[in-house]
């Protein structure tokens, strides 16, 4: 009997719900093949920024997010009944944050059958690095001398490995979501409005309180920063699907973003949607602080260039998390069938040779 299994994975993020339909081998836990994938915008954390005490997830919020679960659940024909054994998922900074978050998850798995883990800020940089060293198309020079950058909704890590390959990760307080809300408070510019050139300059020097102090305050900042001059993967949507596509090359240095940075703000919405037409117009203005967030990062560690990469994502990680799947109920080996497979999967996978049965 072959130990292959099709897992699907979710990973509920502060601005995006994403998820992946994937091959796995349980005897090596490696991720065969990624059969398909869809996310849904869902801001959770803003939604959250905007409550009464800022702590709270509305019920708008929650219709939202499960009606984005449900849709990519029925997207894939998973059955209810069978998804806490077929699924398995972790929700970041946003459910950390929420006081309701647990009930609303309880609610989740009840309705859905979606297991859901709220996971801590050090797991998601675990889940970073371990997703960067097992994807072959991430290679770099050292792993020792590596740094991986990621940025969510809510937080953002820098993960690394120490001289005894253990995983350390530094967990950064703020994310596209709440450090967008903090800064345009505090120099007075609306939410839902792109800022001036001056104010844009101002929320970059209220950044750098917020990013530097704290980083400068890290037990292992030498090492950090020795890493962030070396070799820097960046990860995840906010950087690959947000800020590489406004550059268009495998990798961007500290003085491009700053003049992209200082450009954004001479534009107004129509010309922007014209010079970034990757860009979706409801992500234009949030895209403003998105930029600012990077730059001052970037400063703070004295990073020269980072490396996007869309290939390794948490996404992957988590397909062969035994923790997770051990929650999940994958006691038994699933043999993998075709008549497992949800329609369209055989006829763009079928020259794997393990899934003919």
């Amino acid at each position: 009997m072959n130990n292959y299994e099709i897992r699907y994975v979710f990973d509920i993020g502060s601005g995006t719900t994403k998820s992946m339909s994937c091959l796995v081998d349980k005897t090596s836990g490696q991720l065969l093949a990624v059969l398909d994938q869809i996310s849904i915008s869902v801001p959770y954390q803003k939604y959250i920024n905007n409550s009464a005490d800022g702590k709270t997830l509305s019920a708008e919020a929650m219709q939202q997010g499960y009606t984005a679960l449900n849709k990519i659940i029925q997207y894939y024909g998973i059955d209810p009944t069978q998804a806490s054994i077929k699924c398995a998922g972790i929700a970041t900074a946003w459910a950390r944050n929420a006081n309701n978050a647990s009930d609303y998850l309880d609610y989740i798995k009840d309705e859905l059958g979606l297991n859901v883990e709220i996971v801590s800020q050090k797991y998601e940089g675990e889940l970073g690095i371990k997703a960067v060293l097992a994807n072959p198309a991430c290679p770099v020079p050292d792993q020792n001398k590596m740094l991986v950058w990621d940025i969510g909704g809510g937080s953002f890590q820098l993960t690394y490995l120490d001289d005894s390959d253990n995983i350390q990760v530094y967990n950064g307080a703020y994310g596209s979501s709440n450090f967008a809300k903090v800064v345009r408070d505090a120099v007075l510019a609306p939410q839902d409005e792109l800022m001036s050139q001056a104010q844009m300059l101002d929320a970059l020097d209220v950044g750098r309180m917020l990013i530097s102090q704290p980083l400068k305050a890290f037990v292992d900042i030498a090492t950090l920063q020795s890493n962030a001059s070396s070799y820097v993967y960046a990860i995840g949507q906010f950087m690959n699907s947000g800020i590489q596509p406004m550059v268009q090359q495998a990798t961007i240095s500290q003085a491009e973003l700053y003049d992209i940075m200082l450009d954004y703000s001479t534009h107004s919405l129509d010309e922007l949607s014209v010079l970034y037409p990757e860009i979706r117009p409801e992500f234009l203005i949030p895209q403003q602080t998105n930029l600012i967030l990077a730059y001052n990062i970037m400063e703070a560690l004295g990073m020269e260039q980072l490396h996007f990469t869309s290939n390794a994502t948490s996404l992957n990680a988590i397909a062969v998390d035994d923790k997770l799947w051990d929650d999940a109920g994958f006691a038994d080996i699933w043999e993998v069938a075709q008549d497992t497979l949800y329609p369209g999967q055989l006829a763009i996978h079928g020259t794997y040779s393990l899934l003919a049965g």
